[in-house]
Parts: structure tokens; sequence; C-alpha cells
């Protein structure tokens, strides 16, 4: 994903990303916010699941990035003027335990950073 919006000068109304964040380590994951963010159009959204840690980034043992809220709050906040995050009543159990998992809506003004 990031790779087709670093290199692409498309613009789109609305970007979704279900179930791919949890792949990206913060790095990753703030290059995706700034490729968004870029791609889209004046008053344009993005909007993305993710999974939560409580108080730090975390690499779980399936091999996912959970993401603590508070953090993506601040990069989202870097390139989006509009950011909301609710958390899931529900997303999904593996290994018997509820994965906590957000998500994110973030919305550009009619002007780009």
């Amino acid at each position: 994903m990031n790779v087709y919006l670093r290199g692409t000068e498309s613009t789109f109304h609305i970007i979704v990303a279900s179930s791919v964040v949890h792949f990206f380590t913060p790095l990753m994951l703030e290059a995706f916010l700034n490729y968004s963010a870029r791609s889209l159009a004046p008053f344009g959204s993005l909007i993305f699941s993710f999974d939560v840690a409580i108080d730090k980034v975390r690499l779980n043992s399936k091999g996912f990035w959970e993401h603590p809220i508070s953090q993506v709050d601040a990069l989202a906040s870097k390139y989006f003027n509009h950011v909301e995050i609710q958390i899931l009543e529900f997303s999904r159990i593996e290994r018997g335990k509820r994965v906590l998992s957000a998500v994110a809506s973030l919305n550009l003004p009619n002007f780009h950073k």
C-alpha cells in the first residue's frame, strides 16, 4: 500500500485500509499516514483499523504490530486536521483471547499541509 501511494499521482476522496495496519511498524505507519494525506483530494478521508496496544508499541506473538491509541492520534495529527479513533466493541478472538482493535477516521481540510 505504501509503495502504491508513494508512487501515484492520483487523488482519492476516500482511502480504506482494513486489517492492514497491524502489519506496519511505527515507521511504516507514519509513512502510510503521510502518503495517504498527500494522495487525498481536499476534504478527503482515510479510514483504517488497527490493533491496540495498552501502553507502548509492541509486536505480539503472532507477528502483528499493536499501536497505542495515543501514538496513532499523535502521528495522524501531523497530517490530518480531524482525527477520530473509536475502540471496537468486538473485533476478533485469537488463541482464545480477545484482540483489542480500533478504527481511525481521519479527514483533511480543503488544503494540504
